[in-house]
């Protein structure tokens, strides 16, 4: 099982059924989506609307934390411009 998959079945089993995931192939910035209520952080500080789940992955032996720290941060700062970006062709903007 790969990375995506693990991310998206935590998903569904933290959030709840209300969680939809993608398969392989072009997923516009997304492992899964949420719409609605969803317990989290905990049933009484619940989530309520539109969620989107996005899974990282980088495997590097040998690599030194500050450099997977940057590189996480950078991965960060694509994806909200790429949801941001006017020309995107990313479906709606994510409120979680």
């Amino acid at each position: 099982m790969s990375f995506e998959h693990v991310s998206q079945a935590l998903a569904q089993e933290i959030l709840g059924p209300g969680v939809s995931v993608f398969g392989d192939g072009k997923d516009g910035g997304r492992e899964a989506t949420f719409e609605g209520r969803v317990p989290y952080p905990s049933v009484l500080d619940a989530r309520d609307g539109y969620g989107v789940v996005q899974a990282k992955f980088r495997q590097r032996t040998g690599q030194q934390a500050p450099d997977a720290v940057s590189w996480l941060k950078g991965q960060i700062k694509d994806e909200c411009e790429a949801w941001l970006s006017p020309t995107s062709k990313r479906n709606r903007l994510p409120e979680y």
